[in-house]
Order: C-alpha cells, then structure tokens, then sequence
C-alpha cells in the first residue's frame, strides 16, 4: 500500500480545494484534509492537500507550474 504524504499547505479551503482541482484533472489522486478546523487557534494547521508518496514528485512539478502562473 502506497504511502499518503502531504503535498503542500495553504491558509484557505479555497486554495487547497483549487490545487487538489488542478492535481485530478493531471490524473493524481488528492485529498484535502483539515478544512474544517481552520477555526482552532493550532498555529500551522492550515488546509493540507496530500498525495500518494509514488505521485508526490508529478505533483510537485504540477505546483510549481501553478504557483508560476
């Protein structure tokens, strides 16, 4: 069984959720997690959107072009 890691982390459900968008349309399986608890005062919760550790490396790359745009 494939390990999940954690792609990246962001302030808003609305960006996780845009990013998990991006990463399904390029055909990697992404989840967001901690939507719900942005609320707790817990510094450096955030939204997380993770990945399957074997696609973590596509994703990264598919970041970096987003963040570039």
């Amino acid at each position: 069984m494939d390990s999940i890691v954690t792609l990246a982390t962001f302030l808003t459900p609305q960006e996780a959720y845009i990013v998990a968008g991006m990463l399904h349309e390029n055909g990697i399986q992404a989840t967001v997690i901690n939507e719900n608890n942005l609320y707790v005062p817990i510094v450096g919760q955030g939204c997380r959107v993770e990945v399957f550790e074997k696609d973590f490396d596509k994703a990264m790359e598919l970041l970096k072009l987003h963040d570039d745009e």
